[in-house]
């Protein structure tokens, strides 16, 4: 799967979350309601089945800024930026 493929996968898979957590994807993959979301992106990533117990939201959201290659800063910031990158607003 190609990253515009994927992103577009990533942004669908979001869209099945909650918004209780927020309106961004690292927002959305929160709380029990989402683990198959989780499982999702994470097959995705990893083009492998991924157990639910392997893909809680600190876990997938990790994978996602180690496949972005998201910088290192707060976690604010780095949400932020992996939702730019996601929605193609990224410099």
């Amino acid at each position: 799967m190609n990253d515009t493929v994927l992103k577009a996968y990533i942004l669908a898979q979001a869209e099945l979350g909650s918004r209780i957590y927020g309106t961004n994807v690292c927002g959305r993959i929160y709380g029990p309601y989402a683990k198959q979301v989780r499982q999702n992106i994470m097959r995705a990533l990893t083009g492998q089945k991924v157990p639910v117990s392997k893909c809680g939201a600190n876990a997938v959201r990790e994978a996602l800024f180690a496949h972005f290659a998201v910088p290192a800063d707060c976690l604010a910031v780095r949400e932020q930026s992996l939702q730019d990158i996601l929605t193609g607003r990224a410099e």
